[in-house]
């Protein structure tokens, strides 16, 4: 069986609906080439306030994901000191690793 991971992209109101759906794409793509099977998305709305990665990481704990699929770290945090601080939480808490697929061109 295929392991498990799941996706995270942040939405804002910049985002137009072509650009999620091809990054979309790239991750589910890249999920099937590198042999993933790719889970839940999940959507963050409101960059910052940490409730969606907070869902993600319940997620990942209750699961056996050990692989998040992003475009970039940009979707996790816009500052680098926080992208890094997150990425710490999923490697430390949920043994998890932080994949990014590119954004789409």
């Amino acid at each position: 069986m295929k392991p498990l991971a799941y996706g995270y992209m942040c939405v804002t109101v910049e985002s137009d609906d072509e650009q999620l759906l091809r990054s979309e794409r790239l991750l589910v793509q890249y999920a099937e080439a590198e042999g993933y099977r790719l889970g839940m998305i999940f959507y963050d709305y409101a960059p910052g306030q940490l409730r969606t990665f907070a869902a993600l990481m319940r997620a990942l704990q209750c699961s056996e994901a050990y692989h998040v699929l992003t475009p970039s770290r940009g979707h996790l945090a816009r500052h680098p000191v926080l992208q890094r601080a997150l990425i710490r939480i999923l490697e430390d808490n949920a043994d998890a690793e932080l994949i990014e697929v590119g954004e789409p061109e």
